[in-house]
């Protein structure tokens, strides 16, 4: 009786001690997925991608389908049209010039930093400005929902054949009033403020990440770098060397 009775309490603690994991999975469950809404609520906008495969180098596998429709347009017959979620979007930046001793510009215009305004980057996203595609197709793209907060990322690094690159140009945009309204499909004014400004500098090799963040209560900046944390004033996030930005819409 006693080793029965000993073998029914094992039981009930092996019991008991599965309910309590699997109690504490779904409150992680849980937990995890009210932090996944939150970030998708502040963080998540929609784009639509219009893609042209008239001059594309190679067939689809859907031409067939295609060459049987019977819509009068053939180019609009090659043009798709897809939603996509997105968290960041993706600035491409031009390459920086490259000088020589035989380019006639002297040391002194050598050393001049190239600089590029946001909105000529920005420029993929107005639903006219094409990229061109693995297979020569034409690819557009369109803001159709704004997130609350914006990520912007630069690609500043490149990697090659060998090695990995920065581009040193620097990127003009405001701090305040980044007005958005253009890039989308209705006629509402989409305006943005920046908080917060992520910017490399120095070298590939060498080169730190500083964060510069915005005390909205103060209206002050203030630069972060591992354990160092000062105030500055605007004018110098403005002018650095940006990586990844986050924007807070205003309007």
């Amino acid at each position: 009786m006693e080793n029965g009775f000993g073998i029914n309490e094992d039981k009930e603690k092996k019991e008991r001690k599965q309910q309590q994991k699997t109690i504490v999975k779904e409150k992680e469950k849980s937990q995890s997925s009210k932090e996944k809404n939150i970030i998708y609520h502040c963080f998540q906008g929609k784009l639509q991608i219009s893609t042209d495969y008239q001059n594309r180098k190679q067939p689809l596998k859907s031409d067939q389908e295609l060459q049987s429709s019977s819509s009068s347009s053939s180019q609009t017959s090659n043009i798709t049209h897809t939603n996509k979620h997105f968290l960041i979007l993706s600035l491409d930046i031009p390459p920086a010039p490259l000088f020589t001793e035989d380019s006639g510009i002297n040391e002194e215009n050598r050393s001049i930093i190239p600089q590029v305004p946001l909105p000529l980057l920005l420029a993929k996203y107005d639903g006219s400005t094409k990229q061109i595609g693995h297979l020569g197709e034409a690819i557009s793209y369109r803001i159709t929902q704004f997130p609350k907060y914006l990520i912007l990322h630069f690609n500043r690094f490149i990697r090659n054949q060998f090695f990995v690159e920065k581009n040193p140009t620097i990127i003009n945009f405001p701090v305040k009033g980044l007005d958005l309204s253009e890039y989308g499909l209705s006629n509402d004014r989409v305006v943005y403020d920046l908080v917060a400004n992520i910017a490399h500098e120095g070298s590939q090799e060498e080169g730190k990440f500083t964060v510069h963040v915005l005390n909205k209560a103060q209206e002050k900046w203030y630069a972060i770098q591992d354990l160092n944390v000062e105030e500055i004033i605007a004018q110098k996030v403005v002018v650095s060397t940006a990586y990844l930005q986050i924007y807070e819409r205003k309007i």
